[in-house]
């Protein structure tokens, strides 16, 4: 039997627009060196990553009798490209079942997922392939080409890659003289990365208007100035785990306490009530919500979500891993914030953007965000104080996002809670709808995804 024919999907404007080149000089001829068939396909549009896996899909699925195979395709591109990749795939209910095993080169603007996997202050990997190469890649190039060495080597398994389905659900009941929300139907999105709602995906919409005047990354911090004194009315019900991967019981919702490195039962039981069905209710409102089942960090240095992980460790520290499949969120209430449940409601938004600024900013070094408090002074932040954490960090199964309706909501708000956020896509949630969120079970058939790393 010849070797697998691997796809390779290149994106020519992701990122600074290097994927052309960086695939023609460097991996294309690695390709050739170890003699493994390619067939190259070019993104013309957006979303045509998307079109580009079913096609191959498709192809697969009519030339191989085999079920339970797999597709290697290395995608040059950024996480969006690898978004635009999954939905398409998943787009196809039913045909064929098996395993895509994807490399990725990180050529987008974030690659939040390939900056997880290789982040930048840990050690160089190193790779048998790598040193039978006669010219290897330049100090510059080398660091994007660890995915492509990894499957190259082999000598692991590929991780596998959690997907979260959002289901943007419609109100269970319309009141009769209510107009037809035109986007009431139940749409559901695939995330590899983040599912956002609130701070990052108001930037992410705020920064498109943007774009022409900003083409560069000033317009994320343009946009983040504009969105950090919003607060955005809705409430959040956290579930259990049902089953981890073997098969055995779930695991029940779990809040990282940061004075016991480790997850506990939730805490903050001001606002945190226990339902009869085993889930938890986080009030609002709120001003950071995002969630990921992928990756620690957003950018290379940008540490939004420390827990999180794909690398299996047996270690006791945050970094444990288990067989469970976990949901986590990274939380931001503003009304914890003694300094902002203490002022009048015109002043609350400028006291938050600051503290928003200050406990983002944290993220930056190394996670830190999630070891800071609340003083009693509520003037100032302290490490690992006496007071109440700031971030709230939650691990789940599954989660629902309930934006307040027009009657609930707070004077001056507007749908900014029902907007959320699948991997750099925006999707609006329906009027008086809501947004929920499980992981996919892999073993319920279709295609599973996989990540050389």
């Amino acid at each position: 039997m010849g070797k697998e024919t691997v796809h390779l999907i290149v994106n020519p404007v992701a990122g600074h627009g290097k994927a052309p080149e960086v695939v023609a000089s460097h991996v294309i001829p690695i390709l050739d060196h170890f003699s493994i068939p390619y067939k190259q396909h070019i993104t013309t549009a957006p979303r045509d990553a998307g079109h580009i896996g079913q096609s191959i899909s498709k192809h697969h699925h009519a030339a191989s009798s085999e079920s339970g195979d797999k597709i290697t395709v290395i995608i040059a591109g950024g996480d969006g490209t690898t978004h635009d990749f999954i939905e398409g795939v998943l787009d196809l209910t039913g045909k064929g079942q098996g395993q895509w095993e994807i490399v990725i080169l990180p050529l987008g603007t974030a690659n939040a997922l390939y900056s997880s996997l290789f982040p930048p202050s840990a050690p160089s990997p190193t790779y048998n392939s790598l040193k039978s190469l006669s010219h290897p890649p330049p100090d510059d190039i080398l660091p994007k080409l660890y995915s492509l060495f990894a499957y190259l080597d082999k000598s692991s398994s590929p991780l596998s890659l959690p997907i979260t389905l959002t289901s943007l659900l419609p109100p269970e009941a319309t009141p009769a003289n209510q107009e037809t929300d035109p986007c009431s139907s139940t749409i559901v999105v695939p995330s590899h990365v983040v599912l956002s709602t609130s701070l990052h995906a108001s930037i992410l919409q705020i920064s498109e208007t943007l774009r022409s005047a900003h083409p560069g990354p000033e317009r994320f911090r343009l946009a983040a100035q504009q969105s950090a004194s919003k607060f955005f009315d809705a409430k959040a019900k956290l579930f259990p785990t049902m089953t981890t991967i073997d098969g055995s019981g779930g695991g029940e919702v779990e809040q990282w306490d940061l004075r016991k490195g480790k997850f506990v039962k939730p805490f903050t039981t001001t606002t945190l009530h226990t339902e009869k069905d085993g889930g938890h209710i986080l009030d609002g409102p709120f001003a950071y919500f995002l969630s990921t089942s992928t990756v620690d960090r957003l950018e290379p240095t940008f540490v939004i979500s420390p827990p999180t992980s794909l690398h299996p460790d047996t270690s006791t520290d945050i970094h444990a891993q288990s067989k469970q499949r976990w949901i986590y969120l990274t939380v931001l209430r503003p009304l914890r914030d003694p300094a902002v449940s203490s002022s009048s409601p015109e002043e609350r938004g400028e006291i938050w953007s600051k503290r928003a600024f200050e406990v983002l900013g944290q993220a930056y070094q190394q996670g830190s965000h999630i070891n800071l408090t609340y003083s009693t002074n509520a003037t100032a932040t302290e490490v690992k104080g006496e007071g109440e954490v700031v971030v709230e960090l939650f691990r789940c199964g599954s989660f629902e996002w309930i934006p307040l309706d027009n009657q609930q909501r707070q004077e001056g708000e507007g749908d900014g809670s029902r907007l959320v956020c699948a991997d750099g896509a925006l999707h609006l949630i329906p009027s008086g709808g809501r947004a929920k969120v499980d992981l996919r079970d892999p073993t319920e058939g279709g295609w599973s995804f996989a990540i050389w790393a």
